[in-house]
């Protein structure tokens, strides 16, 4: 099993602020209705819902999703105003018993909905203006797939909003919340010839610091493990390899955002920041 080390810094203020630059990225979902219309406001809805548990975690299900919903998303017309933009496409058939059943696609602005999270738990100043700051920093080289998997987090990261860059090895931690990925393992890679499948994992072991001033102000919010699973079938296992890797890889960073939004929600909920 291989492994590497690594610390994602994450160098975040005690009050952060929203980012200035919206990023959208294309979504799609299945909604009923008994007009289309009215399959559309659900599809969005849903699309929103969807949204806002990756970006609160599992705190979407509780307080701030229901504050969130009566805050911000008060009728369908709010939430495509100021959730997605105007690009969408949606196909609907019309059925017998349910109505209409419509496949949507839209563009979402994954920013808006991490900012108005934050704004709920009071982590960010509107008036600044500024971007959150996210930094990464590696202590030992990784191979390919360790490189795929930390450019694949900054582009996670960046959708909502958030600007990551790469540190100096020797760079001191400033204060803020900073992530220890302390091991990122791809296990079990290997082709399954009597199910014709490629199988395999990726786990990713971290911790969640807070430092008010120094490292003797270091507080552990959080120390978890992000474990992923899946197979592709086929009969070409190097081409199957690579596309398992991939979507093992994209699976973990967003699971590994959730956690670590659910870690800050819930920091924010006990502490009033």
């Amino acid at each position: 099993m291989k492994s590497f080390f690594a610390v994602l810094m994450i160098l975040a203020s005690a009050f952060p602020a929203l980012a200035q630059t919206s990023k959208t990225e294309m979504v799609e979902t299945v909604a009923t209705g008994k007009t289309e219309e009215q399959a559309l406001d659900n599809a969005f809805r849903d699309l929103l819902v969807q949204a806002i548990e990756t970006a609160a975690g599992d705190q979407a299900a509780g307080d701030i999703g229901d504050s969130f919903m009566a805050k911000y998303a008060r009728d369908p017309e709010t939430i495509r105003d100021r959730y997605f933009t105007s690009d969408f496409d949606m196909n609907c058939k019309e059925k017998k018993v349910i109505g209409f059943r419509c496949v949507v696609s839209a563009e979402i602005k994954f920013a808006a909905i991490d900012a108005d999270v934050r704004k709920l738990m009071g982590m960010i100043k509107e008036d600044t203006g500024l971007h959150e700051i996210f930094s990464l920093q590696v202590r030992s080289p990784g191979d390919t797939r360790h490189e795929k998997l930390i450019a694949t987090m900054r582009r996670d990261f960046e959708t909502y909003g958030h600007s990551l860059t790469v540190l100096d090895p020797r760079a001191n931690m400033p204060r803020g919340f900073v992530i220890t990925v302390n091991a990122v393992d791809f296990v079990g890679f290997k082709y399954n010839k009597f199910t014709k499948k490629q199988e395999g994992g990726l786990d990713i072991a971290f911790e969640l610091l807070f430092l008010e001033t120094d490292i003797a102000t270091e507080k552990t919010l959080a120390s978890e493990v992000v474990s992923v699973s899946s197979s592709i079938p086929g009969t070409n296992p190097d081409i199957l390899e690579r596309e398992l890797e991939t979507r093992l890889i994209t699976e973990a960073s967003q699971r590994f955002l959730q956690k670590v939004n659910t870690s800050l929600v819930s920091y924010a909920k006990a502490n009033a920041l």
